[in-house]
């Protein structure tokens, strides 16, 4: 270990400098390359290379030389997860349990991939033996939070989110997605006003930050770190125009029925907004499953979305009105549809009935003995947002038109399972552009509509099922 090498691999180790790290372990001594340290650091700079496969063997072969290794039972169990392998994964994170009773991070590690893979009892049993270990672990506590406040009625919320007992210990990532969550719960558990200002300059600054140091700070992943700065942004849009609109959080009336919502975020700007259904007046409010896609009701295996829909929709009561929002985040340029339409090499409209067909079976099933389902249809593509990221002018029709189609397509589905369908297209499009008509009342910013925008979508623009 005294070798200059061995130093300066150690030096690029600490700086996460994979490529130079495997290059340096070359130029070690014979009997340095030996070592289980070096060998477990090489181990470490293939996984995060994507070389899961030499890591995995390095790892174990160290493990059979000096078993018993703390560092490098859970570098197996990190790599298992990379793998796709949960069986392995609880395998050697549980032993680094036993070999060290003080260490919360295994734990944790298996709680975060239950909780990613949509299995909320496991997550929440290696979550809890986490925060056993560690009471003020905050990653844990937050990740157990974010876990619960989408299966738990809203007045569980606010309780859970105080959990994360030392936010200022998150990374800037995890500081985002808490903050994220602080908006979103004070505006569904009625926040005063005053307390949303305050999180919304926190997040406002998070947003900041990411924007100029997002790759750094969110991970190795430029889509996932692009994609998690374009969301903290747009939530910050988003809450900081509902304020300027609404002046104040909007407050359940518990005289009112409930006509339960349940979806993206187009469910959050409607809620506790009014609305007649079948000449009663009822009030929505939003069950939010962050980030909704109908690609996720239509995958095979759980995932975090598809597990927090099915536990949201499993508690409203059969007979009440309920609203499901998904399909605006599956038609956007830059995701979903669009993107895997070009990696399958298959026509646009094909990929589109897939995908639509495909989660209205789910829902067909999911939503059987229920007579009052309403689907929220897509509105226009809004211009802001093609601007952002510089789609020719030329094309906006065309991608208008397709919009369009989304929008028949989920209609035909929603008359054949028995659904309604509000249709927000209509009320939004301008018929000879074909893109979002700005002069509506009903434009909130680029991606969603004002708060009344759906109450007059269920009132005057409601298509209802043939069956």
């Amino acid at each position: 270990m005294e070798n200059k090498a061995s130093a300066a691999l150690q030096q690029a180790y600490a700086a996460k400098n994979w490529v130079e790290v495997e290059s340096l372990y070359t130029k070690l001594p014979a009997e340095l390359q030996k070592s289980g340290d070096m060998r477990n650091a090489l181990g470490v700079a293939y996984h995060f290379q994507g070389k899961l496969e030499p890591a995995k063997k390095l790892f174990l072969e160290v493990d059979v030389d000096f078993p018993n290794n703390p560092g490098v039972i859970k570098n197996l169990g990190m790599n298992a997860i990379a793998r796709g392998d949960a069986a392995g994964a609880e395998k050697w994170y549980q032993q680094a349990c036993e070999l060290d009773r003080a260490d919360a991070d295994p734990a944790f590690q298996l709680g975060q991939m239950y909780f990613k893979h949509g299995d909320f009892a496991k997550a929440g049993q290696w979550l809890g033996i986490a925060l056993e270990r560690d009471p003020n672990h905050s990653n844990s506590q937050l990740v157990q939070m974010s876990m619960y406040i989408d299966v738990l009625p809203p007045e569980r919320w606010a309780a859970l989110l105080n959990m994360v007992t030392h936010p200022s210990g998150l990374s800037p990532y995890m500081t985002a997605i808490y903050q994220l969550r602080q908006l979103v719960v004070g505006w569904v558990t009625g926040a005063k006003t005053e307390d949303m200002q305050q999180y919304l300059a926190a997040i406002s600054a998070s947003a900041e930050y990411l924007d100029q140091h997002g790759h750094s700070t969110v991970g190795a992943d430029v889509k996932a770190s692009d994609a998690t700065v374009r969301s903290v942004n747009g939530y910050k849009n988003y809450f900081k125009g509902l304020l300027s609109v609404q002046g104040e959080v909007p407050a359940r009336d518990e005289a009112l029925p409930v006509f339960y919502m349940v979806g993206d975020s187009h469910t959050l700007a409607p809620h506790h907004q009014t609305t007649m259904w079948q000449g009663q007046k009822h009030q929505l409010c939003s069950h939010l499953v962050t980030g909704l896609k109908l690609w996720h009701l239509m995958q095979p295996k759980a995932n975090p979305q598809r597990s927090s829909f099915l536990a949201r929709v499993q508690k409203i009561p059969t007979d009440a009105p309920l609203l499901i929002s998904a399909g605006e985040i599956d038609t956007r340029l830059n995701e979903g549809i669009i993107e895997a339409s070009e990696k399958l090499n298959q026509p646009l409209d094909v990929t589109m009935r897939n995908t639509f067909e495909g989660a209205m079976q789910v829902l067909s099933k999911v939503l059987v003995g229920r007579p009052n389902v309403v689907l929220n249809g897509i509105p226009a593509p809004h211009p802001d947002n093609m601007q952002k990221i510089s789609f020719p002018e030329s094309e906006w029709n065309a991608y208008g038109r397709l919009i369009q189609l989304a929008n028949q397509i989920m209609a035909e589905y929603a008359a054949k399972a028995g659904f309604y369908m509000a249709d927000v297209h209509s009320m939004t499009v301008n018929p000879e552009t074909m893109v979002f008509n700005t002069d509506t009342p009903y434009n909130l910013d680029s991606r969603h509509l004002a708060p009344n925008a759906l109450s007059t979508a269920l009132e005057n623009h409601l298509i209802k099922p043939t069956t």
